[in-house]
């Protein structure tokens, strides 16, 4: 529930502005004096000043970015309601027993196994782990709702009596309700770790001026092969392990880490401030690299989520406040707040900013 603490803007640009081509240099060469343009305010040219002093790509990059990437889509409220239900109901009674802020730690590799490992490993191990428990809550649910009607426990000794009202069975009535949409956001916090999904969006940003050559491209960049990689070897780990078994398990969670991947590449997409349109072109080679390269996924945010996203930027302003509209609950805020901020290039003179503003705050209320 807590704010982004990387929105688009509030942190790196204060005045909700994106930045222009002359700020982009500046900011790269560190020379603050070049942030100064005629059509900006006092106020803005301060701010960006002194954000320049102090920026580096770590800095761009929330450490929160995984949490940002598989937080829930809008369509997807209503199945949140009851998952969201649950979860509070279980921290508040486990508070005083355990202390959550520890709860990664359950998972870490021992370190003897971790110091006979490789990385790929390790992150496999620990994915394993991770889809395992996820895995035991639908088990578990699933066992006490057979248990519950196999032995008449829904119809009590007293006709007049309400067994559904019970806490326990308020309980199991929310552990079902929820437990479903719970794995599946189980599956993308995994996923999305397990690949290194900030890493990504660093490699991404970390082109940097690369984006904005005017030359067309026939290769990929070079964080696609080892992201191809990586999600290989944790393919080839969960193969190997206790979880092949059962195949349906292995072929969710290889959708879901190659959902990790697009979703990955397009938060460090729509970071890229400057862009030329080879640039949004080597975009699309990017992605087309990285889906070839990994037959046999059926990921529901794939290559045509992520690649529509770029082609966006090619519409005219009206067709692309159409398609905001029309696809406001399947991309995040953050995503379309990018789509109309950073289309311009060149400085914005002052009626540019009103009417980009204008814009945003269109956006915010459709």
């Amino acid at each position: 529930n807590s704010k982004r603490s990387d929105t688009v803007f509030n942190e790196r640009f204060p005045q909700d502005i994106p930045p222009s081509r002359t700020q982009l240099k500046a900011i790269n060469s560190k020379q603050p004096s070049a942030l100064i343009g005629k059509s900006f305010s006092r106020r803005l040219q301060l701010s960006t000043e002194t954000f320049s002093q102090s920026f580096s790509l770590e800095d761009s990059v929330s450490e929160y970015c995984n949490a940002d990437m598989y937080s829930p889509l809008p369509s997807e409220e209503s199945d949140l309601i009851p998952v969201r239900k649950f979860l509070r109901r279980a921290q508040a009674s486990l508070s005083g027993m355990v202390c959550l802020d520890q709860i990664d730690k359950w998972s870490l590799v021992s370190k003897n196994v971790e110091g006979n490992t490789t990385d790929d490993c390790v992150d496999g191990i620990r994915l394993q782990k991770r889809v395992s428990a996820s895995l035991s809550c639908m088990f578990i649910t699933c066992l006490f709702d057979t248990t519950w009607h196999s032995f008449g426990l829904n119809h009590g000794p007293d006709s007049s009596s309400e067994p559904n009202n019970t806490p326990l069975k308020k309980y199991l009535n929310q552990m079902a309700a929820s437990v479903n949409h719970m794995h599946l956001l189980c599956l993308r916090t995994s996923t999305m770790r397990a690949i290194k999904g900030r890493d990504i969006v660093m490699k991404v940003l970390s082109i940097g001026d690369g984006w904005t050559k005017s030359e067309l491209h026939t290769q990929c960049n070079d964080y696609v092969d080892p992201l191809v990689e990586t999600c290989i070897s944790l393919s080839q780990y969960l193969s190997a392990s206790k979880l092949s078994f059962h195949p349906w398990i292995i072929t969710d969670t290889w959708n879901q880490i190659i959902e990790s991947g697009f979703l990955a590449l397009l938060e460090g997409f729509s970071k890229v401030y400057d862009c030329s349109t080879e640039g949004r072109a080597l975009m699309s080679i990017d992605l087309a690299t990285f889906c070839s390269s990994l037959p046999g996924a059926t990921p529901k945010r794939g290559m045509q989520y992520v690649d529509m996203f770029i082609k966006v930027f090619y519409f005219p302003e009206e067709d692309v406040m159409k398609w905001i509209a029309d696809n406001k609950n399947d991309y995040h805020l953050y995503h379309l707040m990018a789509l109309v901020s950073f289309g311009a290039h060149n400085q914005l003179s002052s009626h540019a900013l009103s009417k980009l503003s204008m814009r945003r705050k269109k956006i915010k209320n459709i």
